[in-house]
């Protein structure tokens, strides 16, 4: 990134976000269900590295506990409480649903994106970084805990599927598809042209 904050997937900072910024990798989330947020932080450097990077977070309420992992592994935590604002705001992928500005943009390419209601452990989310839904359907993780899976194989059109069966079909704005079927937010972060927006206007 350039220093500016770019999202990665969004549902609102007081429910769960994660974004690059200024060479970190940080994760915003809901903690009372009204409002109030916490965010963890890590630095990661520049990942404009020519590369493709896995990142996942986990929200264990149960056990107070948000977790982060870049490429598998687990990087750090956060000791919180963890309650999503319920809001109305659109899931957003490569956008915040929330945001205006010309940094609520993500300028990268993503190949896939999921949403569980299960916490998954470090062995599952390593085990399936490179599963498509095929795969972890016939895999030992439990893919009921799954509520939306987008993988971006289409290639055309303005939809893509949730594969997860949750219904959850996403809409497509302002972005181009890239070669081989994999979604790029192309574009500068001095303009939204270009900017992959996903989010569930059923």
């Amino acid at each position: 990134d350039a220093g500016e904050k770019q999202r990665i997937i969004s549902k609102n900072y007081a429910a769960y976000e994660i974004n690059v910024e200024g060479g970190y990798l940080s994760v915003y989330h809901g903690t009372d269900g009204s409002g109030g947020f916490n965010n963890l932080k890590y630095l990661v450097g520049d990942l404009r590295d020519g590369k493709w990077h896995h990142v996942a977070a986990t929200f264990d309420n149960s056990n107070t506990i948000v977790k982060l992992y870049i490429d598998g592994k687990y990087v750090a935590n956060e000791i919180s409480a963890v309650d999503f604002i319920n809001n109305s705001n659109d899931l957003s992928i490569g956008y915040r649903s929330a945001g205006s500005g010309p940094f609520d943009y993500m300028d990268g390419d993503i190949a896939l994106a999921s949403v569980w209601r299960s916490v998954l452990t470090g062995a599952e989310i390593r085990e399936s970084l490179f599963y498509d839904w095929t795969t972890i359907s016939a895999s030992s993780i439990d893919q009921t805990g799954c509520v939306a899976w987008y993988q971006f194989d289409e290639g055309e059109g303005t939809s893509v599927s949730d594969m997860s069966g949750s219904g959850n079909t996403g809409t497509i704005e302002n972005a181009s598809w890239s070669t081989g079927g994999t979604w790029t937010a192309g574009g500068t972060l001095s303009s939204s042209a270009g900017n992959l927006y996903i989010g569930n206007r059923g």
